[in-house]
């Protein structure tokens, strides 16, 4: 296996970051090339077809989160979100990979200026059975859920 540099970095909203950059290993290699056509992030169709339930929750461990509601001090609802920084049109090819290949629905949001995918509350359950086998255990905050204050629609 090749070399793996690591560099720490505060985000622009003051969190740490601890940045893995395996550019030697080849699977890393292979990746970038899949990825970025001229130095720019491209997801088509072609690449979605190569992931593996495992690929999607190693996806997910990277660019995924989960956020809560409430409402009277109870959570009442659960949303994830795949942040995935690049086109509408892109999300919505993964929008319809998802929905075709793995029968889940995922919608889309944007916050200021970037579209990501997002999933309500059943839904999210289904996907976070689908991908918890493959998650590490120090990402595991990600994908757990307290089935007894949590909605259940």
């Amino acid at each position: 296996m090749g070399t793996v540099s690591i560099r720490r970095r505060q985000t622009p909203r003051g969190y740490n970051q601890i940045c893995l950059e395996p550019k030697l290993i080849p699977l890393t290699r292979v990746l970038i090339k899949k990825l970025y056509k001229a130095g720019t992030k491209t997801i088509t169709r072609e690449f979605l077809n190569l992931l593996t339930p495992q690929g999607i929750a190693i996806w997910f461990m990277d660019d995924g989160s989960k956020s809560y509601k409430k409402r009277e001090g109870k959570v009442c609802s659960m949303t994830l979100n795949l942040n995935t920084y690049i086109s509408k049109e892109e999300n919505e090819t993964i929008v319809a990979y998802f929905q075709q290949v793995w029968g889940f629905k995922w919608g889309l949001s944007k916050d200021k200026t970037n579209y990501r995918l997002r999933m309500g509350t059943k839904e999210g359950k289904r996907f976070i059975s689908f991908i918890s086998p493959y998650i590490h255990e120090s990402m595991l905050y990600k994908v757990q859920t307290s089935l007894n204050v949590m909605a259940t629609t």
